[in-house]
């Protein structure tokens, strides 16, 4: 399978809270996506803030390990270029990382 991977991802403390991260995140998987990728790896290391996020909409493991695929990492993809408001609302379930 191929896909992508979020090494690191940093907002400036100026810039924070305004959802900038989740934009990132679907941008990200959008570009994956069209490169024939089919998930996104992402980190979550100390960062609570990150670990919300990605616990949102993906599939969490010890060592802050985190996987968008399936159906969620296609919604989150179809979310790039989005407002914030629409990303947050449009965040894809958990549960769909089970799904094809």
């Amino acid at each position: 399978m191929k896909g992508g991977e979020v090494v690191d991802l940093y907002v400036a403390p100026p810039h924070r809270g305004h959802g900038l991260a989740m934009l990132l995140l679907a941008d990200v998987a959008r570009r994956i996506r069209e490169r024939g990728g089919t998930y996104l790896k992402g980190q979550a290391l100390n960062n609570p803030a990150a670990q919300r996020l990605y616990r949102r909409c993906a599939r969490c493991f010890p060592g802050d390990e985190c996987y968008v695929s399936g159906r969620a990492f296609r919604r989150l993809a179809d979310l790039s270029g989005k407002n914030p408001r629409e990303v947050a609302s449009g965040l894809p379930e958990m549960a769909w990382n089970f799904e094809p």
